[in-house]
């Protein structure tokens, strides 16, 4: 789906070896493929009959650009329910799991949640504390095995599923890039909003007023976003 030989064209220098930079332990070529700057990359028509339209291929791009989601876990043994759904109080960043050493003997391990502004920045830490995880993911649990039991839930989950059966049209599509737009715009002042914040131009009442809204704002882009486009 993203092979432009298809639509009657040759690409070249997309990836190369670096020649700078070598495997570890020799294996292979000996060097790293990396991706090709864009500069570099060639696209020419080929002589061959492209078997798909470029008007095809394109819309093809657009829609698994706007389904791809990037994910930045860290995959270990230890379980954090809720990693990126915790909020920090103090400056609203996103509470991420972690692991400390709890008896060195044994190699047992505890659980907490911490704020992630004290891993995203140099100097700079959340004066928020840490949290035992063991008790908000055993809290969450059963939160969910209630809901989970609820008829109203199954029923609205059902039609849910018949609903996202359906292929979103042009229209929804561009519906979504427009929100998708909003939602961008919308962190970018949060960020700069938390930049003057932590750069102690504004004090923590009017950042938290002043960022309130932003927060509201981008939870309705995000519903909106899934609400529309089928997973």
């Amino acid at each position: 789906m993203k092979n432009k030989l298809y639509v009657g064209k040759l690409v070249w220098n997309r990836h190369h070896y670096s020649k700078d930079i070598k495997t570890k332990g020799g294996y292979g070529a000996g060097y790293k493929y990396e991706v090709g700057h864009s500069l570099d990359i060639i696209e020419a028509r080929g002589k061959h009959a492209p078997i798909i339209s470029e008007e095809d291929f394109n819309r093809v791009q657009q829609r698994m650009g706007l389904r791809r989601r990037v994910n930045k876990s860290v995959f270990n043994k230890y379980e954090h329910l809720l990693t990126g759904v915790l909020r920090c109080a103090y400056c609203g960043y996103s509470f991420l799991g972690s692991t400390c050493a709890s008896n060195h003997k044994t190699g047992a391990r505890k659980k907490w949640y911490r704020c992630s502004l004290k891993l995203q920045t140099r100097g700079i830490q959340c004066k928020n504390m840490n949290v035992v995880a063991t008790a908000y993911d055993d809290f969450a649990i059963a939160l969910l095995e209630k809901i989970a039991r609820s008829k109203t839930v199954r029923d609205r989950r059902y039609v849910s599923l018949v609903k996202m059966s359906a292929d979103p049209s042009d229209d929804v599509l561009k519906q979504i890039k427009e929100v998708k737009a909003l939602l961008d715009e919308n962190r970018e002042k949060q960020k700069k909003l938390t930049d003057i914040y932590l750069a102690q131009e504004i004090g923590q009442e009017i950042f938290s007023q002043s960022q309130l809204p932003l927060k509201l704002d981008e939870d309705r882009y995000k519903k909106k976003i899934q609400v529309t486009l089928p997973r």
